[in-house]
């Protein structure tokens, strides 16, 4: 009997001592997770977007490294890549910068978007496309430079299916871009006319554009199936039209796991969140009347992605040519969450 009580209290004690060891290693790990972020400058000069790309997971960084809206042939896009990305360790290149203009057949000015698929590596530059392709051995060689008919300064770029979308801030519109590699066949669309538009991201749950109005604090909504569904969200109060400037206010945004959009604020030098009414999460109990503060020690932010694999928002800090990385929200109420709470109902109701 003392032997059976002695092992119940010797495995009592051992299983508290275990879930003390194992709740103070989940604290270290949280604890750990929380201080993850990391800022990046190698190989980087006026950084203004970064993207990740899909086919190969580098982060392609585009930087003007002169005037961001001068025809100056300055432009460069360098590529950054981690063996581990939770620790940040890096992979090691010869040289980060895969396209310069040190490169005589090289043309680019400003890359402000970057989109790639396939092989190709496409800029945003000033009033053109910059077309890119990686080959087998060496760097990526320029095998394009498309002009888009009425453009003036080309910002963000999306590829979704097989068309190309463009914002325009400086003739306030939308380019569509069709068959882009096929000239015979091309055609390139003004799609909408929109205030200043800067960032712009693809809302697949509604088929629609999400882009940021860089002069009147607006998030646009453009259902591209039925654009007379399009909506606006209010981001800030009004900005009066003699302070309103090239930079002012919203200039890029991402969509997090709990669908909470990121902003970047030029002016303010802020990392902004904000939600849409029906993506609101229930901690969150009135409607965001504007956007709030997510991110206050940041300085002249540009270009905003976000990785779900790890809840991280990388933005760029265009001034200070730094390419930056921070944890995103913390979960709230997740899917899982809302679909054991809808079968529980189901439960009760069958039950009545």
């Amino acid at each position: 009997m003392f032997r059976f009580i002695f092992a119940t209290a010797l495995t009592l004690m051992c299983s508290h001592s275990f879930a003390q060891e194992k709740k103070a290693s989940d604290a270290e790990e949280e604890k750990k997770e929380e201080k993850v972020s990391y800022r990046y400058s190698a190989g980087l000069n006026r950084s203004y977007v970064v993207y990740k790309s899909a086919t190969d997971g580098f982060f392609y960084v585009g930087n003007t490294v002169g005037h961001a809206d001068s025809k100056d042939d300055q432009g460069q896009i360098t590529v950054l890549a981690f063996e581990d990305f939770y620790d940040y360790k890096l992979k090691l290149f010869k040289n980060p910068v895969i396209i310069s203009t040190e490169n005589k057949k090289t043309v680019l000015d400003a890359p402000k978007g970057l989109v790639t698929f396939d092989d190709y590596i496409i800029a945003t530059d000033l009033d053109a496309l910059a077309i890119f392709k990686k080959v087998e051995q060496g760097l990526p060689k320029q095998v394009g430079r498309l002009k888009i008919k009425g453009a003036k300064n080309l910002h963000s770029i999306l590829k979704i299916n097989s068309d190309f979308y463009i914002s325009d801030p400086e003739v306030n519109g939308i380019f569509k871009v069709t068959n882009l590699m096929d000239s015979e066949k091309r055609e390139i669309i003004p799609l909408t006319r929109i205030p200043s538009p800067k960032g712009m991201i693809y809302d697949s749950a509604k088929d629609a554009l999400l882009i940021v109005s860089s002069k009147v604090n607006k998030l646009y909504e453009y259902n591209l199936i039925d654009p007379k569904k399009s909506t606006t969200y209010t981001l800030a109060p009004e900005v009066p039209k003699d302070k309103q400037k090239g930079h002012n206010g919203f200039i890029d945004l991402c969509m997090g796991n709990q669908k909470e959009i990121y902003l970047t604020n030029y002016e303010h030098n802020k990392i902004m969140i904000y939600f849409r009414d029906e993506d609101r999460p229930a901690t969150i109990k009135e409607p965001m009347k504007y956007a709030k503060v997510f991110l206050s020690e940041v300085r002249t932010p540009t270009s905003i992605i976000y990785d779900k694999t790890l809840n991280r928002i990388i933005f760029t800090e265009f001034y200070y040519s730094i390419v930056r990385f921070n944890k995103g929200l913390p979960p709230q109420l997740t899917d899982d969450i809302i679909k054991k709470g809808l079968d529980i109902d189901k439960k009760l109701d069958m039950k009545k």
